[in-house]
């Protein structure tokens, strides 16, 4: 039935350590184990297809995230029912409204009968578990452990349970499960609900047994399976099997959840018709108003009136620049010309110009400036000048 089922090694143990729970680097090895649980649950609900038991797969995230409180301590997969059958459960018994998908939803086996595949660092786990949450699952199984003639199915399935399996309400007061009478089971089921819990069925592999066992753990497997299956096929409410009456509650429950929605939808409406009456009230008074004054509104009218007109801002008187007074140079030929000099451009593109020598280069060449502009000229295209007085 396992599909070249390998076993686990330590290393797959070791990667959900706590001291590594909030660790990406650990990612790898965590992924080798989901691939294993997967492979291992699709396997197991193929099984139980097979024998008419629709079970739907789900795992856990192998990377710290929002759904696992960013701490990775365990890897899960669970089986558990079918998508249709979930929602018309959790929208029967959520008439509250609540929030039922997010990202801190519960996992399925939090909120239906499941069977749990679970490791972590000590070990293996495979859990059958009935949360107090699963009202449906649990009024299933308590009308069948209180029937005076539950039936050979029932007896079946709580007798013939393997010494290595116990009982527990939220994995404390473990118990072997094959010595529990039905009023056993019954004070197992109060507990969960009285303590919001839940009542589990529980075979632990140790983790050296796990590693020792190797490929050998599959047979095991495979056998738990099929003892903890009956369990939840008595415990798992069905329509087509409804012991409890659930079925009037559920209806019950989805009239309650759609007559909430169309409350909803009606108090939007009604806003919504509130709103525009307001708009078109607001208009009408406008409208009035305008006539009123013998003009017709017009952009900018308000319920009151015309909108007052913006002041606009007095303007800045411009600053102008202060005007250069033009300066006549004549030629001075009295001296040598020198850096900071005055001189006016006889020859050449800036013939004509009067410029400042910045200084003097080699070769008898002059760099002078010229308004924001420097140029290299030769010292006999240049004269030196002065302002006339």
């Amino acid at each position: 039935m396992l599909r070249a089922f390998a076993g686990f090694v330590d290393s797959d143990f070791d990667a959900y350590a706590p001291e590594r729970a909030t660790s990406n680097v650990h990612v790898r090895p965590r992924i080798a184990v989901k691939e294993k649980l997967t492979y291992l649950a699709r396997d197991l609900a193929a099984a139980a297809g097979a024998m008419g038991v629709a079970l739907d797969v789900d795992v856990s995230d192998e990377r710290p995230s929002i759904r696992n409180r960013k701490s990775v301590t365990e890897q899960w997969a669970s089986l558990f029912r079918d998508r249709e059958s979930r929602a018309e459960l959790e929208k029967a018994f959520a008439p509250d409204g609540s929030l039922r998908a997010g990202v801190f939803e519960p996992p399925p086996f939090e909120r239906h009968a499941s069977i749990l595949l679970r490791l972590d660092a000590r070990g293996f786990d495979m859990e059958f578990r009935v949360p107090s949450a699963a009202v449906a699952d649990v009024r299933t199984l308590r009308a069948r452990l209180a029937s005076e003639s539950p039936g050979d199915a029932v007896a079946a399935a709580f007798t013939g349970l393997p010494n290595e399996i116990v009982a527990s309400v939220g994995g404390a007061g473990a118990v072997s499960a094959d010595s529990l009478s039905p009023q056993a089971w019954r004070e197992f089921l109060d507990r969960a609900e009285h303590e919001r819990s839940y009542l589990a069925l529980t075979r632990h592999v140790p983790r050296a047994e796990a590693v020792a066992s190797g490929a050998s753990l599959g047979p095991t497997l495979e056998s738990t399976f099929d003892a903890l299956l009956p369990v939840y096929r008595i415990s798992a409410w069905r329509r087509d099997d409804d012991v409890a009456r659930v079925t009037d509650d559920i209806a019950r429950g989805l009239a309650a959840h759609d007559a909430q929605i169309a409350e909803g939808a009606a108090r939007e409406v009604e806003w919504f018709a509130r709103h525009r009456a307001d708009i078109e009230r607001r208009r009408s008074i406008a409208l009035a108003d305008a006539l009123e004054r013998g003009t017709s509104p017009q952009r900018g009218t308000t319920a009151h009136g015309p909108r007052p007109a913006r002041t606009a801002a007095p303007a800045t008187p411009a600053v102008r620049a202060p005007t250069e007074v033009p300066v006549n140079y004549r030629a001075d030929r009295s001296g040598s010309i020198t850096a900071g000099a005055k001189v006016r451009v006889e020859a050449g593109p800036l013939q004509g110009k009067i410029g400042t020598v910045i200084a003097l280069e080699p070769k008898g060449q002059l760099r002078i400036a010229v308004g924001l502009w420097t140029s290299r000229v030769d010292t006999s295209a240049v004269v030196a000048v002065v302002a006339e007085s």
